[in-house]
């Protein structure tokens, strides 16, 4: 495993995120989606609607990806410090949590080994 994966600290916020859904996740089908709907609305130009809907919609998606990303990292290390002490989280914390929660889940390595809704204690 490589050194930025290893320890029983890294472990536990791994797990943490890997044990819940978020819709960081979901970001690139949801985008992908977006793009299709702002295609589609290029096709029709009396359609303007739906291109700044299709707009509107990807910015308050992504605001709603980041801030949720944010606020469980922000939580995962601190139970991480709690439990392990912040000289065992290392250097980089925060934005581990936060890349690791916009990786597909079949996507994400090392592979999750935690069920939805089985949160480390």
């Amino acid at each position: 495993m490589p050194l930025q994966h290893r320890g029983p600290a890294r472990r536990f916020m791994r797990d943490y995120v890997d044990a819940r859904w978020s819709p960081g996740e979901l970001f690139l089908p949801v985008a992908i989606l977006i793009i299709v709907v702002l295609l589609a609305g290029n096709l029709f130009p009396q359609f303007i609607e739906i291109i700044i809907s299709g707009i509107l919609v990807a910015y308050l998606y992504v605001l709603l990806a980041i801030v949720d990303a944010v606020i469980l990292a922000v939580r995962v290390r601190k139970k991480a410090r709690e439990k392990f002490g912040a000289e065992a989280l290392g250097r980089g914390a925060l934005m581990y949590i936060v890349f690791r929660c916009f990786y597909l889940r079949r996507m994400r390595l090392p592979r999750p080994v935690v069920k939805r809704g089985e949160f480390p204690v």
